[in-house]
């Protein structure tokens, strides 16, 4: 005797539905998507400009380089001649 088993349809996640888009708009999907890329880039320079203030040559920065130096306390590095005491 079989036992039944459900049948399940299989529906793509919505970034597969996307790539259906490609072929059927094409050059206006590609207009669109710079359009709304550029209005967030313009909206986040906006809110983000008194975090990132214009260096000397006008230029705007687009991140931070943050490090912190810490003293090693491996026992190779007692004698090493970076190591000032």
């Amino acid at each position: 005797m079989r036992k039944p088993i459900a049948a399940h349809t299989f529906q793509y996640p919505p970034t597969f539905k996307v790539l259906e888009y490609i072929p059927k708009y094409g050059q206006r999907l590609a207009d669109e998507v710079r359009k709304l890329s550029k209005w967030v880039k313009d909206e986040a320079e906006k809110e983000l400009a008194e975090f990132y203030p214009k260096d000397p040559e006008g230029s705007t920065p687009i991140a931070d380089l943050w490090a912190r130096t810490i003293t090693c306390e491996g026992p190779g590095f007692v004698n090493s001649p970076t190591c000032k005491k």
